[in-house]
């Protein structure tokens, strides 16, 4: 599997990072503890809740869930954390 070079998805996701406010599936800002924002690999962050349709309805396993956002998966993500 090909992974991008890291420089290339820094500067891709950049303007999305900035200007991505709240829950990247349902846009509410919303971070309490009944419906806690979390991020995933990539940097995007979500409602745990709002993740767990997304991936359900497209029968996705963890690993292999693209972000909804910027479509890297986890793994590719995770390889850039290394």
């Amino acid at each position: 599997m090909a992974v991008p070079h890291s420089a290339q998805v820094e500067a891709a996701l950049a303007p999305k990072l900035e200007s991505h406010e709240g829950c990247g599936i349902c846009k509410q800002a919303d971070d309490t503890p009944e419906a806690p924002l979390v991020y995933i690999a990539c940097a995007h962050k979500f409602h745990q809740e709002c993740l767990d349709a997304y991936k359900a309805t497209r029968g996705f396993s963890d690993d292999e869930m693209p972000c909804p956002m910027c479509k890297m998966t986890q793994l590719e993500a995770a390889a850039f954390e290394q």
